[in-house]
């Protein structure tokens, strides 16, 4: 009886252990199918994606590794684990649309399809993607709304959709569904409304950047919850309004920009203890007013502070100097200034910023001797811009230390004495301004130096005597405005050489005048460059003009009233390019630009106001005149 027993149990132990087999083989097997049908949906959402992209013009099957011959883990961009939970087809120059099939690649983590040139709409499928972690599709031409469908995908960390064609509102939901949600990028789009104050749920979110859109109204309060926010940027939108105070809270803020809004009011006094992390400040082009606050003073890792074109009036805080990291410090277009002679003391303290790479306090109501210690500014500086104010004194001789200047602004003040010699040593220099100021003497042969000046205004001060010839070596030359001194010769006299790059040319004119007469004076120095001769030369008499001279010489024979100094630079010229590439013709090609220079001149300087050529019309055609003559000088065999 008890044997029985014995082979009965162990009879029950062996069906137990095949049935635990057979069990085991049967969740294999489905698993095994599960997984096969998990594989074929993932490839077939694949080649349905595929099939809705475009290269190059070339629709279905854009992607050529994504074939038969490779499993579709090995496709490019693809990432699996087992199953795909990557897409990487960033800057692909892929066009087309994204398919909805999208939202059948269910283990999803990261989509980066960023930096091509997408249509269409973003899928609402992408809201079935609950592991999706990080969603990257912008630089792409996107149309369309952010789908509500987004809000379900609660584990996602990072959104970028910038510069796009996005429109409608941000979806309030972003803020209640997603609070895991450390990064959000809504820029470049044409996205409106205001922004959802339930963005202030978002608690781990460290950077939030809603620039150049069309959002509008106050910015939401409940922003100021987000103590671990990093980047504040929305800028460039139609906010306005006064920045709230709990703004004030973000104590981990490293950028905050709101430039170019509708803001207004007045900093709060204690901006510099509240984000003593702050490495930028943006919140130029607005409407605040106030003072700058001193406490801005201690935000010791300040590297660019802006806050141009505002209402901010009173001082210079005297120690900004102590931002020793600064590299940009823009104050242009405000009211700053009290009127006194201490008004440009912060300069001194600049000194010490030996990053300062650009400086602008132009148009402001600065007063007072401009410091020598201007000249001992950084020597990494590349822009100064300062006029537009009430600087008096003379510019330092030394002002030639700051050896990577490239733009030099110092017009519409009171400075007197003599164009600095030392500017030679600004060899990267291009736009240089001291125009509408008192300045004396004659214009420095140094400037002939400046190989890369484009840009050289000098008019409206006292400068005499005639032009340097070393301005021929000024091959970059476009726009030069000497009018408004005392300058005497012919500007064909001196400047024969600067035909080839030069557009706007002003000369000898003092004062203002309307535009009809600033272009026919242009019209005439252009036929002054071209005759060598001056309208008051005496072969111009009993009714005839120079310009008749040259119209009448453009339906007969121009050859015969060209300076014979020009003829013998574009004679030059031509057997030059000849020898480089072989062309026989070279001179008939110069000639016809110097056919059209001349027609301009003529058509600027028509005795009628209203039938003169408008200036806009005029630089658009000496554009393409020198864009031609370019491809010519420059033409390869």
């Amino acid at each position: 009886m008890g044997k029985s027993r014995l082979e009965n149990k162990g009879l029950l132990q062996i069906k137990f252990i095949l049935s635990f087999v057979v069990l085991i083989s049967f969740l294999s097997q489905c698993f095994n199918l599960a997984l096969a049908l998990r594989n074929e949906t993932n490839r077939l959402a694949l080649l349905d994606l595929n099939d809705q992209l475009v290269v190059d013009g070339s629709p279905a099957g854009a992607l050529t590794s994504w074939n038969a011959s490779l499993h579709f883990c090995e496709w490019e961009g693809v990432r699996c684990g087992p199953q795909v939970i990557a897409l990487r087809l960033t800057g692909m120059k892929l066009d087309g649309s994204i398919s909805s099939s999208i939202g059948n690649l269910s283990f999803l983590r990261e989509a980066n399809l960023s930096d091509n040139g997408l249509q269409g709409s973003i899928p609402r499928e992408f809201g079935q993607l609950r592991r999706l972690r990080f969603l990257n599709l912008s630089y792409n031409n996107l149309q369309g709304n952010i789908p509500m469908e987004l809000t379900n995908c609660s584990n996602l960390q990072w959104i970028d959709l910038n510069y796009n064609t996005l429109s409608g509102k941000i979806p309030f939901g972003l803020g209640n569904n997603m609070k895991n949600l450390i990064g959000l990028s809504l820029s470049g789009n044409n996205l409106s409304g205001s922004t959802p104050s339930s963005l202030g749920n978002l608690s781990l979110l460290g950077d939030l950047q809603l620039v150049d859109n069309q959002l509008e109204g106050n910015i939401a309060f409940s922003l100021g919850r987000l103590l671990n926010l990093k980047i504040l940027a929305i800028g460039q939108n139609n906010l306005s309004g006064a920045i709230p105070s709990s703004i004030y809270n973000l104590s981990s803020l490293i950028y905050f920009g709101m430039a170019t809004n509708k803001l207004s009011g007045d900093l709060a006094p204690e901006i510099g203890i509240a984000f003593p992390k702050l490495e930028a400040l943006h919140i130029g082009d607005n409407q605040f007013t106030g003072n700058i606050p001193i406490s801005v003073t201690n935000i010791t890792g300040l590297e660019e502070f802006d806050i141009n074109t505002n209402g901010f009036s009173g001082s210079v805080p005297e120690n900004i100097g102590n931002l020793k990291n600064l590299e940009l410090f823009t104050i242009d277009y405000n009211h700053l200034g009290t009127g006194k002679r201490g008004d440009l003391e912060f300069l001194s303290s600049l000194s010490n910023c030996s990053l300062l790479k650009v400086l602008a306090i132009h148009e402001n109501r600065l007063d007072g001797v401009l410091p020598d210690s201007v000249a001992n500014l950084s020597t990494q500086l590349d822009v100064l811009l300062m006029g537009g104010n009430r600087i008096s004194g003379r510019i330092p001789e030394e002002i030639g230390n700051l050896v990577k200047l490239t733009h030099l602004h110092l017009s519409g003040n009171s400075l007197t004495g003599n164009v600095p010699t030392s500017i030679r040593k600004l060899q990267n220099l291009g736009f240089f301004d001291l125009s509408l100021n008192s300045f004396s003497g004659n214009i420095p042969s140094d400037i002939g130096n400046l190989s890369q000046l484009s840009d050289l205004y000098l008019n409206d001060n006292n400068l005499e005597g005639r032009l340097p010839l070393t301005l021929r070596k000024c091959k970059n030359m476009q726009f030069m405005d000497l009018s408004g001194n005392k300058l005497g010769g012919s500007i064909s006299d001196q400047l024969i050489d600067g035909f080839e790059s030069l557009i706007i040319l002003k000369y000898g004119m003092r004062g203002l005048i309307s535009p009809e007469g600033d272009i026919y004076s242009y019209g005439i120095l252009l036929l002054e460059m071209i005759t060598g001769k001056r309208p008051t030369d005496d072969l111009f008499h009993d009714g005839l003009s120079l310009h008749d001279f040259c119209k009448r010489a453009l339906q007969e024979q121009l050859e015969e009233v060209v300076d014979f100094r020009l003829l013998k630079r574009i004679n030059e010229k031509s057997q030059k390019i000849r020898h480089g590439v072989g062309e026989q013709n070279i001179y008939g090609e110069m000639w016809e630009f110097l056919v059209s220079f001349t027609k301009v001149g003529v058509a600027c300087s028509i005795e009628v106001p209203i039938e003169r050529m408008k200036i806009e019309d005029a630089i658009t055609e000496l554009h393409s005149i020198k864009a031609r003559l370019n491809m010519l000088i420059h033409r390869k065999g």
